[in-house]
């Protein structure tokens, strides 16, 4: 296998960008897949978002021969450190963007059996000291027994 070949999380989290990227209302903000958080933010990049995982675990799914996967995703809206703590309206009308967007596919193209959407709070301390939002979703995909790079369409 080739070092650059993604995992299925990470193909995930690349459709997500791709999905909110396409929804015309969130059109003007960049969406960054899993950047570190010792990569600062520039004042130039605000707002953006920054979509990872934040926890995730599997399951076999034995009679199917596949694995079942669970993940929690993470995408903070990060605005300018006026804000910080607190969830502003800006970031509010963001999240609400992002969930129309996410909701006009919820499986991602047959990736994912389901997102459901589970809660909003202030960008979790990272180091950045800026403000924003961090919509958490719930999503679950399979994967082939012993292959986490391949998604099986639900």
């Amino acid at each position: 296998m080739p070092d650059q070949q993604l995992d299925a999380l990470a193909q995930i989290i690349d459709a997500f960008c791709a999905l909110a990227e396409g929804y015309a209302p969130l059109a003007t903000e960049t969406f960054f897949p899993d950047r570190s958080p010792e990569d600062g933010i520039t004042v130039e990049e605000m707002p953006c978002w920054v979509i990872y995982a934040e926890a995730y675990d599997f399951d076999p799914a034995m009679e199917q021969g596949q694995t079942r996967h669970q993940a929690l995703i993470n995408f903070e809206r990060i605005e300018s450190s006026e804000t910080v703590g607190v969830i502003s309206r800006a970031n509010r009308a963001g999240i609400a963007h992002l969930i129309a967007a996410l909701h006009q596919d919820r499986t991602l193209g047959d990736r994912l059996e389901d997102t459901q959407e589970l809660n909003v709070a202030p960008p979790m301390e990272n180091g950045r000291s800026v403000g924003g939002a961090s919509l958490q979703v719930a999503i679950a995909f399979y994967t082939p027994r012993g292959d986490h790079f391949t998604i099986v369409s639900s």
